[in-house]
């Protein structure tokens, strides 16, 4: 920069670019900002989170106040290819609230997720007055903060494209040329590649090769770290819980059947060799790494299609070989893994539906094995794709009448299916039963709530103690309450077995929560709070994960050929894990409100891609309000799935249809008009 100028009441600092127009209301905007990342300072291990989001506030801010001199006119072409000039900065409605309201929610996300820095003998917990004025601060300091990167978002997915001076032509971009440039001649003017092509027409054998090296790649680098360092597979108590369940016969609805049958399956397989739980344990891990494999490269080859440059695309698959969750969850046994990698393959196969990539029939297969596998493997599963159907509805999105009827077809197969079971297994089958799943098991959060008031020794009248004692004893509670995990207390009413009592009796226990939540709200909102921050704010998960032997009655032994490597391969998952700045690549907040900025940037795309993200977003939401553990990575393990496919996309795909040999361009959106 060579110098500073004020002039009419805003800052030029000039450079060899253009200058930077730093107007004085900005200036306040980077005050709060920075104002916003001091006070969060005591938050400590999840701090670099808050200074990443303030950091990228601020680059925007930066980029935002560019401004090139001479600059008459400005044409801004939108992502469907019409002009939407906005005039005195004005613009739609619908994106000015979009913005105000997510950047209010993640405003109020922060502040309330830090509430314990308000406390008596905290930080900010000394003063009335202090506390107030630094609740607002962060307030309206994390409102300016997403506020911003909303702002850099919308103008990047259908703001300005290209600014140029009326009657010039289009400015140049460095060899591949994007939608949005206008000149003479049209749109397209000036464009190398025809709109939608990407940097490589589409090429079957390419293709074809990505495949190839893709699975190759994955199922060598997992199946390597399975022969050598926790052979048969990563143990886990779900599916020792559902191995004794194949054993025993008796099946329960606190996993789903399926899943559960699954692993009788193998476990009838495994008859045949001399350690049978070994090998059920190895087979289950195995269809794990096939089917993971068989997802990225999908999704690899979906993102060559749409035209994303070698490099791109080799940094996509490196995360999906060696990002630290996706490396440790392909050969751990639970559930959670599987439900992913069907739901990922889901993903892919709605979007290449809507761009219509590929052969179809071959897409609607993956599409309806993928949704069953969403709809079923998981509790919340169904209802996450009956919002995909919602989301599909309403949304701007090419053969949504396909889509339509694919979904449709998937839920209602799903609903038959799992209907099914009862008739199925009604007395025909003597060697199986399924339990209904436990009465208090849907309600974590209620119970934690109540636990939070015996915990912080409020008042209660005979009546209210006397109806806690029949599920767990008062002076239990006091004594045990878990702020993050509500094992504790439901496991103490489900040992027992209780939850007969309390279904008898959920009137009575409806009106005590209803009582006690007008009476203590704050000890509500605090007990709430602490079940589920780790899911919207930037706190710290409460799992560790590493390969480490997990002592089972069922006497399965983890196999480590290699010690030392798997020393290695332990302490950088737990680097990961545990290390301040490298946990932002982990934190399950802000990978969340990294696609919510993906969803509103689809929104305002006007492409359909939104929907792309419902399916993470949905499952997650779900966690709000009914989870029996905060910050559970394996819970919301779609979202790291999905971000890298969801974020490829909003960067390369400019909505064209590629067909072998040569792209077939569409010059509006998913559902735009073919050229």
């Amino acid at each position: 920069m060579t110098r500073h100028e004020k002039k009419s009441g805003v800052l030029l600092i000039k450079g060899k670019g253009g200058e930077v127009v730093v107007k004085r209301k900005n200036v306040m905007r980077i005050v709060l900002v920075v104002a916003w990342l001091a006070l969060l300072l005591p938050t400590y291990g999840t701090y670099m989170c808050y200074f990443a989001m303030g950091a990228a506030a601020l680059g925007a801010m930066f980029v935002l106040g560019r401004k090139r001199v001479g600059v008459a006119k400005s044409i801004y072409v939108g992502a469907a290819g019409r002009d939407v000039t906005e005039r005195d900065g004005r613009r739609p409605f619908s994106v000015t609230f979009l913005s105000t309201a997510f950047s209010g929610a993640f405003s109020l996300a922060v502040a309330l997720g830090n509430y314990k820095l308000f406390r008596p003998g905290k930080v900010y917990g000394g003063n009335g007055m202090i506390s107030t004025v630094v609740f607002v601060i962060l307030l309206v300091g994390g409102w300016r903060v997403m506020r911003a990167i909303l702002e850099y978002v919308y103008q990047t997915a259908c703001g300005p494209k290209c600014i140029m001076p009326a009657g010039e032509k289009p400015m140049e971009d460095g060899g591949r040329a994007r939608e949005g440039f206008a000149g003479e001649g049209g749109t397209d003017a000036g464009c190398e590649l025809p709109v939608g092509s990407g940097k490589y027409p589409f090429d079957a054998r390419r293709a074809k090769r990505w495949m190839f090296i893709s699975i190759i790649l994955v199922f060598a680098v997992q199946m390597l770290y399975l022969v050598f360092c926790r052979f048969p597979g990563g143990l886990q108590y779900d599916f020792l819980d559902q191995l004794h369940q194949v054993i025993s016969g008796e099946f329960s609805n606190h996993h789903p059947i399926y899943h559960t049958m699954w692993i009788d399956l193998s476990y009838r397989v495994a008859a045949m060799f001399a350690n049978r739980l070994e090998m059920t344990a190895f087979l289950q891990a195995l269809f794990q790494i096939v089917v993971y494999s068989r997802a990225v490269a999908y999704v690899v080859v979906t993102l060559y299609e749409i035209g994303v440059p070698r490099k791109a695309l080799l940094a996509v698959l490196a995360v999906y070989l060696f990002y630290p969750y996706h490396f440790f969850f392909g050969t751990y046994l639970n559930k959670d893994s599987l439900f992913t990698y069907a739901a990922l393959i889901f993903v892919t196969a709605l979007f290449r539906t809507a761009r219509q990539l590929g052969n179809g029939r071959a897409n609607c297969v993956f599409l309806f094995l993928g949704g069953l596998g969403l709809a079923m493997l998981r509790s919340n599963g169904w209802g996450a794709l009956a919002l995909v159907l919602v989301g599909v509805f309403v949304s701007r999105i090419n053969e949504k009448r396909r889509l339509l009827v694919s979904i449709g077809v998937i839920l209602a197969a799903s609903a038959l299916m799992k209907g099914s079971l009862t008739i199925f297994f009604d007395g025909t089958r003597s060697d199986i039963t399924i339990e209904g799943v436990e009465y208090s098991e849907s309600l974590s959060i209620p119970i934690q709530q109540v636990s939070r008031v015996i915990y912080e020794g409020r008042k209660l009248t005979e009546e209210q103690e006397a109806l806690c004692n029949q599920l767990v004893n008062v002076e239990y509670v006091r004594e045990n309450y878990n702020f993050w995990r509500s094992d504790e207390m439901k496991g103490q009413i489900q040992f027992w077995g209780r939850d007969a009592y309390m279904e008898a009796h959920k009137g009575e226990y409806l009106r005590l929560w209803v009582d006690l939540g007008l009476k203590y709200p704050m000890d509500y909102l605090c007990a709430w709070i602490d079940m589920t921050s780790g899911y919207w704010n930037m706190a710290a998960g409460t799992s560790a994960y590493a390969n480490l032997p997990y002592e089972n009655d069922l006497q399965i032994e983890n196999h480590v050929v290699l010690p030392r490597l798997n020393e290695r391969i332990n302490a950088v998952l737990l680097a990961f894990q545990q290390n301040k700045v490298l946990h932002v690549f982990l934190n399950i907040g802000f990978h969340f409100w990294l696609m919510v900025v993906l969803f509103l940037a689809g929104i305002w795309r006007k492409k359909g891609e939104q929907v792309l993200c419902m399916p993470a977003l949905a499952i997650v939401c779900t966690l709000f309000v009914a989870t029996p553990l905060n910050g559970e990575p394996r819970y919301v393990y779609l979202l790291y799935a999905t971000l890298p496919l969801i974020m490829a996309v909003m960067v390369w795909d400019k909505g064209g249809t590629c067909v072998k040999g040569f792209p077939r361009v569409y010059t509006g959106a998913m559902n735009g008009t073919e050229t």
